[in-house]
């Protein structure tokens, strides 16, 4: 807006019938003054004086005159783009004002195809300002925000027609992110850490540099920073929280798992009422290994697929002691709910695995995302299986102390615990991207992240919610809300590179 309005006072102050107002006389450009006395050998310039209406019209004139060059120049040369968001905490703050170098990003035309030769290329770590992928794209679309943000240069940054036709928000466009993965490549991304892949690795592997900018904990910013953040999505508490359960998952085998939910459905058949224990082909004596022996079980779709949703699993522990013990299909419900996951994962040792994508997971097909959440799943289920059994043991005891059993109150800490990790696994995780053994990011594509890894809506992310399985392998999986549907940019999408962040003052300088 400043540039704007120095731009229209040059031209107003410069038009040749205001020359008088700060050069009383004219000088003539070709033949110097002979004498000292300057003011002597230059002729009179009539003075034309115009008042009220004329003066508005040409400012007015001169007020357009500038929004068009500075229209010009943030179409072709630099923009200054104002940060909307946290998105890119620490690198910028809300309010942050930026200069985007825009040419060698091949800047379009208006209302065309044609665009200037680009002549930049991106790497891992650029900071880029590019279209929002999320909005259509058509000419209509184009033709709206070219005429928006000319009405924005006019008001001087006061009036953003550019809004969301649905919320009638403004419009989260155009976006700043930062590349994280190039053409290529695939990328992963597991408990906060960042992985890719390209065809000649045989694994996954960390992104070193990606730990240089990525923030996931607000909390351990300098208290300068700090105070201008306005939403620190989690405190360190339940970061803690977040990450005992990312340990307790990559400790968990299988096999072992396997073992004591087997046990766990023994104890619950003891329990079970007399039509259910002598059912053909449930009882503990024949385990499910094969997912051949898993039997079409109407009434468990009927009753329990609703109430595999996370959040609403726990809840029908009760109900589901009842149904054990009181009808002749309950223990049946339980007993392959709870061992679903075993006929895939149970013989394997995956659990075992340190972290990096070893060799036993390559050869298998399976992602280290797959089995973290596979783990989750299984340990979930053994959780849910314990209070299932506790609350059949309460009830067969007749205790009244089941408020006071410390076993039950870690579970229940336990339950709530992996109900938090889910509510937040979308910020710390996604499955490799683009999917496929031989899928990788297209030439001239690219995948961006915001640095506030755990407010940022980018390009892991939809803005719709959706149910996911957390075991995609387990016929009987939990499900969570995930708005995770990864998309890569291409770079004819990419408007610029943020090169000078100049506003405040405190924060001049070039973004790392």
């Amino acid at each position: 807006m400043v540039l704007t309005l120095c731009v229209c006072a040059l031209l107003f102050c410069l038009r040749r019938k205001y020359v008088h107002l700060f050069f009383p006389r004219g000088v003539s450009v070709h033949t110097p003054p002979a004498s000292s006395d300057v003011r002597s050998v230059l002729p009179d310039m009539p003075v034309r004086r115009r008042r009220g209406i004329f003066v508005v019209l040409e400012w007015v004139d001169a007020l357009t005159q500038a929004a068009c060059f500075m229209l010009l120049v943030n179409l072709f040369a630099f923009q200054l783009y104002v940060i909307p968001s946290e998105s890119m905490v620490p690198s910028f703050m809300v309010g942050d004002r930026l200069l985007v170098f825009k040419t060698a990003s091949g800047p379009v035309f208006p209302l065309s195809s044609f665009r200037l030769p680009r002549w930049r290329t991106y790497k891992r770590g650029d900071i880029v300002v590019f279209s929002n992928p999320h909005y259509p794209d058509t000419p209509q679309d184009k033709l709206r925000a070219f005429l928006a943000q000319l009405v924005y240069m006019l008001t001087f940054t006061r009036k953003n027609i550019n809004v969301d036709p649905v919320t009638g928000a403004p419009k989260a466009d155009p976006l700043v992110k930062r590349i994280v993965a190039l053409p290529g490549e695939k990328v992963m991304l597991v408990d906060g850490v960042l992985y890719t892949k390209t065809r000649h690795d045989a694994h996954f592997k960390p992104v070193a540099q990606d730990r240089t900018y990525a923030t996931w904990d607000l909390n351990a910013l300098p208290a300068r920073d700090l105070a201008r953040v306005q939403r620190v999505i989690f405190n360190a508490e339940e970061l803690a929280a977040i990450h005992l359960v990312e340990r307790l998952r990559a400790q968990v085998d299988f096999r072992d798992l396997a073992e004591k939910t087997r046990a766990l459905v023994a104890q619950a058949h003891a329990y079970a009422g007399a039509a259910s224990r002598t059912r053909q082909g449930i009882g503990v004596a024949q385990p499910i290994t094969h997912t051949s022996d898993i039997p079409a079980l109407p009434l468990f779709e009927k009753e329990m697929r609703g109430a595999r949703e996370i959040t609403q699993l726990f809840a029908t522990v009760a109900d589901v002691a009842t149904h054990i013990r009181d009808t002749s299909q309950g223990f049946a419900h339980f007993a392959h709910f709870v061992q679903s996951w075993i006929p895939f994962w149970g013989q394997g040792t995956y659990g075992l695995d340190t972290g990096q994508e070893g060799p036993s997971l390559h050869r298998a097909g399976l992602s280290l995302y797959q089995i973290r959440f596979a783990q989750l799943n299984a340990l979930v289920k053994y959780t849910f299986a314990q209070l299932v059994v506790k609350g059949l043991q309460v009830t067969a005891h007749r205790t009244s102390e089941a408020g006071q059993d410390e076993t039950l109150t870690t579970l229940l800490q336990d339950a709530a615990r992996y109900i938090f990790f889910l509510g937040a696994a979308r910020g710390f995780n996604m499955d490799e991207f683009p999917a496929g053994a031989e899928q990788y990011l297209p030439e001239h594509n690219y995948f961006m992240m915001g640095d506030n890894r755990l407010n940022s809506t980018d390009m892991r992310h939809a803005y719709t919610e959706h149910l996911e399985a957390i075991d995609a392998h387990d016929p009987f999986p939990i499900f969570f809300s995930s708005n995770v549907a990864p998309k890569y940019i291409p770079d004819s999408h990419i408007l610029g590179v943020a090169s000078f962040r100049f506003w405040p003052p405190s924060r001049i300088g070039t973004p790392q």
